[in-house]
């Protein structure tokens, strides 16, 4: 995407204080009304590179994202909402080295359940088949390992069960998949740091703090090959939450990772490290 610096001011810009309200203590849970609709807008800007001997210099992958999504609520029911979440245009550049392609991405569906707090309860794609094909791909070599850490740290990030103060941290539980047989728990660390006011609208802006431990190994017969894997996830989440209307207003995040890698073949060593920065942005559309 374009540089993160102006999108990220330009958000910021949107932002007036609204009072430190520190005595105050807020419940934060989603108060959306079945038949609502939302569009939000969504950026993505993936840049890794990989350092060590006999790595080209020109060994650098590049991924942007921009598009346009609805959410509708489809129904309410015991506090859990259905949700139709339509992907309705958008595209992709991929860049690796000096080599570029754009592609217009693909409109898709799927239907969430989640209750209040935003657990997810359920998820039913239309590309299922497609979803389960790569995840018997998943690696801890894969380039968008970053991206499937990211996905299982906002399917886990919930609200707090009880109202909180300005300031006062709550911790949820991630179980991430890093490979089928690769799990770890990690702990989500958040807290309301401020109310400020985004658009008009008294907003809670919640901040989020993780570090997932990467550590394994993987094999590939055909190629008599071994690489041992170290390296971690940290992450840097904030959402601006309307907490009187319950809706998601602005979502920011900055999630960095490095790998180093150990590959055995053949007799041989090499060590390489490799180095990736995720920055993502999703804004509610203002209403036609």
């Amino acid at each position: 995407m374009r540089s993160c610096g102006l999108w990220l001011g330009a958000v910021l810009g949107l932002l007036v204080g609204a009072g430190s309200g520190r005595a105050q203590e807020l419940e934060l849970k989603y108060k959306m009304k079945p038949g609502q609709e939302f569009q939000y807008r969504d950026w993505l800007v993936l840049a890794s590179q990989t350092f060590g001997e006999g790595v080209p210099e020109e060994a650098r992958y590049q991924w942007e994202t921009e598009a346009l999504y609805q959410q509708r609520v489809v129904s309410l029911e015991n506090g859990v909402y259905e949700l139709e979440n339509r992907t309705l245009s958008g595209k992709i550049t991929t860049r690796f080295g000096d080599r570029e392609r754009t592609e217009e991405m693909k409109e898709k569906s799927e239907v969430v359940t989640l209750d209040e707090r935003g657990k997810v309860l359920g998820r039913k794609g239309e590309n299922e088949e497609e979803e389960r094909e790569s995840e018997e791909k998943e690696s801890l070599l894969d380039p968008n390992l970053i991206l499937r850490v990211v996905d299982d740290v906002y399917e886990n990030l919930l609200f707090p069960p009880k109202a909180v103060k300005i300031g006062e941290t709550w911790i949820d539980r991630a179980e991430i998949q890093l490979t089928p047989e690769n799990r770890v728990s990690v702990d989500l660390s958040s807290k309301v740091a401020r109310l400020v006011k985004v658009r008009g609208r008294r907003c809670a802006e919640i901040k989020t703090h993780f570090v997932v431990p990467l550590k394994g190994s993987e094999e590939e017969e055909t190629a008599s090959a071994k690489a041992s894997v170290e390296g971690q996830v940290v992450g840097d989440l904030t959402l601006y939450f309307d907490y009187e209307a319950g809706v998601d207003l602005v979502h920011l995040g900055e999630v960095r990772m490095i790998l180093n890698t150990v590959m055995e073949m053949a007799g041989e060593t090499q060590e390489n490290q490799s180095k990736t920065k995720l920055r993502l942005k999703t804004v509610l559309q203002p209403e036609k």
